[in-house]
């Protein structure tokens, strides 16, 4: 008896110490992350992070990165190397800190997570085109890569051979539906399949038997492991298994405890098999066709069945894999996409009123906390539900059912009075509530002093008088201890318009009762004149509102008074009698502010339409409260109240608790610079990078991409950024994650990056990355040395044409002088000894004194014309083609026509425009003028022909005469023809002379054009 007594305490303290488990653990509400987000496909099978916090998804439109807000497709190539590749990801993996290991139905790949390059990396299929269902892919305590598949079971990564070899064992050619993981013991893997569960000794290259097993693994000796194994689980206490039970159809959870040997079964209903996972809080997930969790320590299971998300259902049709990111982030990847929650920021309460499926949906417009410490919440057409202290469902008064009008279940405000006697509540169609905390009665109200105007808005005065604010712009007063109800004030506004002047909100400074209207900005009456003033919204005006929309006020701690409008919040400065405004060109992440919240030490929550922020108006600091509260609504709440330290909300649908203080340990999102780009050259950065980046000249433009990868705080940092040498101060980056500079000069860069978490502004994160726009060889060093050799050997060039052109000039001297010494110096010679002879004889025989005279009158001619050949060829006028010519014609009529021979001249138009040497053009003139005389004096002929052209680049001379020709054997001896000869080859030129006895003689003179 006595132990049954223990035993009966025993299981009260365990299912009491269950309760407390199941009270720790809230299901989460999850957001979902789909196509409207921009993933690509809704069927997701893998989820990894690597270093730099980047997100890589695995679906079966290939592969995407996520930095927490913007998706980006990476296609996986379909051939390469033989191997054939695929979109459809079934695994990913994080080797190091560079690759990213890839399995799909053809295959598996490495993906450098910094050159975006793929690997494909061979298998041992059966044929290249072979499908193949990879079960696990992972990763030993030496950073060994495994895989298994149906088909190939057990495979390992040579690093060598740069392959996967099929690991060579006879057993495990007989394990059918083979999967592996690490065993915690090195060396060893944990292999389940179809007939259970072994261990394998890598190094060995062998199973051990049950027997032979490590100690710590004994447990799979016991026969509840027998079987077809989904999936296992080895944790401290525990060992999870998924077995097949032929039996029903289905997977069994069995949990053996290792401390007691014993084995627990759970049915699970799964029939196509889940996955176990672990998170940081040691709750071990049950995933797959559903999910369960087992809240850490307990041996119990919840069920994760129906979650809110705008209304509808969350669908678990299936969960492929669940993985933990940096910040705690359970992502759930599922045929519908991502389901995604906070395991360790506190999650929110829901306080309806539920019925046997769930919650009663009611759209609520107003809260208030009682001095009793109930919780009244009122409804747009549900009436009033009431919550006790600890927000649990006490009462749902409808009073429709009360009144037969249903314009008292349409409840828009509530006031409970300074005197605690009265609650009053403002409903639809100027319907009024009168509850008395005494009597416990309530009294119902529809005056004609409303005019069938809704009340939005009430408020009490010092002196016990209550006024309510209708939609219509109109306030209506109830003086303390009266039934009567007048009129207080009326909007000036057009009463044609919508929703003329109406009143939001009301409150009361010393004598003046101030209202927050839509469209007339805030009105201020005097309670005892009823004068008004008007405050309106002025650009001109620095401490004007900003807004006529004005939707509450809140006054806090010091007399200080806040208002929300549709252009952001605004402070009452009292010393400058005006306003200081916040809005979204300063930097507030929202415009409208519907309700404001005092929580004390200089903040309040406002409820904006971006959603619920804590604000701390000194520290311009804004904190999201859904988001850490797992609530991912998008939408403003209707109401708001303070509850202890936390907020009780209401929108069109539910009632929430939300923590203000969260306890969790904020993580910092760590920023990274991913790349730096510049057209077609792109350098993705890895963390801590050192190396400077070098581009050439023509990569001026740079962008910079960067960001922290954070999906819980990807909008909570802001973002700095500054070019040393190229801007002067930090540049706010707003939504910017790219920053591009144009037209960078040839320099060394150092681009700095400075990140401020939005929630701690103290916390601050700087980076920086320096890169190197080369200089243009014009620009270089190297540029300079050549210049300063190109001048030194210009210098020595010109200094050597100014060498040439005076040797050529000391060369011409020296010809001229040796021309002179031997044609005038023999010629003189030849003069004075004809002269003397002509003197000796001219007594004795004067005839031959007159032969020899004609002889020196001859001898001086040809002496004065050969002088004047001199000085016409060292005329540098007549450095032309067209000169010498005119030059050849006048000598050639000069000879020819006195003695009766007729004379062709032809040449070429383009002659006349070549330029020419003076030595070259006395050469070739003299050349020419030997031909003459000898036709002239040897040949009998009658007719000259003269051709002077030009063809292929050559310059060619022919003269032919008609007259009695020559032995040109004979010939060839004479000083005439050794001279033309000569002349010829001095100046470049070939001479051909062709004659026939009584057939004439023709010169030809070639010369090529380079020589002229």
């Amino acid at each position: 008896m006595k132990n049954k007594i223990i035993r009966n305490i025993l299981t009260i303290c365990l299912l009491a110490n269950i309760s407390i488990l199941f009270g720790q653990f809230t299901q989460p509400f999850l957001r979902k992350i789909g196509k409207n987000e921009g993933l690509t496909g809704s069927l997701v099978l893998s989820l990894v992070q690597d270093s730099r916090n980047l997100y890589w998804i695995g679906t079966l439109n290939g592969i995407q990165q996520f930095d927490g807000k913007t998706f980006k497709k990476i296609p996986v190539p379909s051939f390469q190397n033989d191997i054939y590749g695929s979109n459809s990801i079934s695994n990913l993996l994080i080797g190091d800190d560079s690759t990213l290991w890839i399995t799909n139905y053809q295959g598996i790949a490495k993906f450098n997570l910094y050159t975006h390059t793929f690997e494909f990396i061979s298998v041992p299929k059966e044929s290249p085109t072979q499908t193949i269902a990879f079960t696990s892919l992972f990763k030993d305590d030496e950073s060994n890569i495994w895989a298994t598949s149906f088909e190939m079971g057990l495979i390992k990564y040579n690093n060598q051979k740069h392959l996967f070899e099929k690991v060579s064992n006879d057993t495990l050619k007989e394990l059918k539906r083979l999967k592996a993981q690490v065993a915690s013991i090195q060396n060893n893997l944990i292999l389940h399949h179809k007939n259970g569960v072994d261990m394998f000794d890598i190094k060995r290259n062998k199973i051990l038997s049950k027997n032979n097993t490590p100690l710590i693994y004994s447990w799979m000796k016991n026969h509840c492991f027998e079987g077809e194994i989904y999936d296992l689980f080895d944790d401290i206490e525990n060992v999870y298994a998924l077995i097949w039970n032929p039996n029903i159809v289905q997977y069994d959870l069995i949990i053996y405890n290792k401390t007691s040997s014993t084995c627990k079964t759970h049915e699970l209903k799964s029939v196509a098999g889940r996955k176990f996972f672990k998170d940081s809080n040691n709750n071990i997930w049950i995933y797959g066709d559903g999910i369960d969790v087992i809240p850490s320590g307990s041996t119990e299971r919840v069920s994760i069945k129906e979650n809110i998300k705008e209304g509808r259902p969350i669908d678990f049709t299936m969960c492929h894999k669940m993985f933990e990111d940096n910040e705690h982030n359970i992502w759930l990847c599922t045929n519908s996409g991502f389901f995604v929650f906070n395991i360790n920021e506190k999650n929110f309460r829901i306080c309806n009123d539920q019925d046997k499926n769930g919650y009663i949906k009611h759209p609520y417009n107003s809260i208030l906390e009682t001095s009793n410490k109930e919780v009244w919440t009122g409804t747009f057409g549900e009436g009033l539900l009431i919550l006790n202290e600890e927000l649990g469902h006490k009462k749902h008064i409808d009073f429709d059912k009360i009144t037969g009008d249903k314009y008292f279940n349409l409840i828009w405000c509530i006031l409970e009075t300074n005197d605690s006697k009265e609650i009053w509540l403002g409903c639809q169609k100027g319907r009024l509530i009168n509850y008395n905390t005494q009597t416990k009665k309530y009294t119902y109200y529809n005056d004609t002093c409303f005019e069938q105007k809704t009340i939005i808005s009430i408020i009490e005065d010092p002196h016990g008088n209550i006024y309510y604010g209708t939609y219509e712009g109109s306030i209506i007063k109830k003086p303390y201890k009266s039934d009567v109800f007048e009129l207080f004030y009326k909007s000036n506004q057009l009463m044609a318009r919508t929703a003329a002047g109406m009143i939001n909100d009301m409150m009361v400074i010393n004598n003046e009762l101030i209202a927050a209207t839509q469209y007339d900005g805030i009105v201020s009456i005097n309670i005892n004149t009823k004068e008004v003033k008007t405050f309106k919204m002025n650009l001109k005006d620095p401490l004007a509102l900003k807004s006529n929309n004005i939707f509450c006020f809140l006054k806090t701690e010091g007399e200080n008074y806040f208002v929300g409008t549709s252009n952001g919040l605004g402070h009452y400065v009292t010393d400058k009698k005006g306003f200081d405004f916040y809005s979204m060109y300063d930097g507030l992440p929202f415009s409208n502010v519907y309700n404001l919240i005092d929580i004390g030490k200089g903040e309040m929550v406002a409820s904006t339409s971006d959603g619920l922020y804590k604000t701390n108006w000194n520290l311009k600091s804004f904190e999201r409260l859904e988001k850490n509260a797992n609530l991912y609504k998008g939408f403003n709440f209707m109401c708001l109240q303070k509850n202890k330290k936390n907020l009780l909300l209401g929108d069109d649908e539910y009632l929430y608790l939300l923590p203000i203080v969260n306890d969790t340990k904020k993580t910092f999102p760590l920023t990274h610079i991913y790349a730096v780009r510049s057209f077609d050259k792109t350098f993705f950065i890895k963390p801590n990078q050192q190396k400077i980046l070098l581009f050439d000249k023509n990569h001026n433009t740079i962008n910079i991409d960067f960001g922290a990868s954070s999906f819980a705080y990807y909008n909570s940092v802001d973002y700095y950024y500054m070019l040393d040498g190229v801007d002067d101060d930090w540049i706010y980056a707003g939504n910017n994650r790219t920053i591009t500079y144009n037209n960078l000069k040839s320099s060394h860069y150092n681009f700095r990056l400075k990140c401020v978490f939005q929630e701690d502004k103290k916390r601050t994160q700087i980076l920086n990355i320096e890169f190197e726009i080369e200089k243009p060889f014009n620009q270089s060093i190297w540029f300079y040395l050549l210049i300063v050799m190109c001048c030194i050997g210009l210098f020595y060039v010109f200094y050597r044409i100014r060498l040439n052109k005076f040797l050529a000039i000391e060369k011409i001297r020296f010809d001229l002088s040796k021309d002179l010494h031997d044609d005038m110096g023999s010629t003189l010679s030849t003069i004075n000894i004809l002269s003397v002879i002509a003197e000796n004889k001219i007594e004795q025989d004067k005839s031959i004194s007159q032969h020899y005279l004609k002889r020196i009158n001859q001898i001086s001619q040809e002496m004065m014309q050969n002088m004047d050949d001199i000085v016409w060829s060292i005329n540098p006028n007549n450095d032309n083609m067209g000169k010498v010519v005119v030059r050849m014609r006048e000598f050639a009529a000069e000879i020819l026509e006195p003695l009766n021979i007729n004379l062709l001249f032809e040449v070429d138009n383009v002659i006349n425009t070549l330029e020419t040497k003076m030595r070259w053009r006395r050469d070739f003139y003299l050349i020419f003028k030997e031909a003459i005389n000898n036709s002239a004096k040897y040949s009998g002929c009658k007719n000259v022909y003269i051709h002077i052209q030009i063809e292929n680049k050559k310059l060619k001379l022919s003269i032919q005469d008609d007259g009695s020709g020559f032995n040109e054997e004979i010939s060839k001896m004479g000083n005439g023809m050794i001279n033309m000869a000569n002349r010829a080859k001095d100046i470049g030129g070939e001479i051909n002379i062709e004659t026939k006895l009584n057939q004439g003689t023709q010169i030809q003179l070639v010369i090529p054009l380079n020589k002229i």
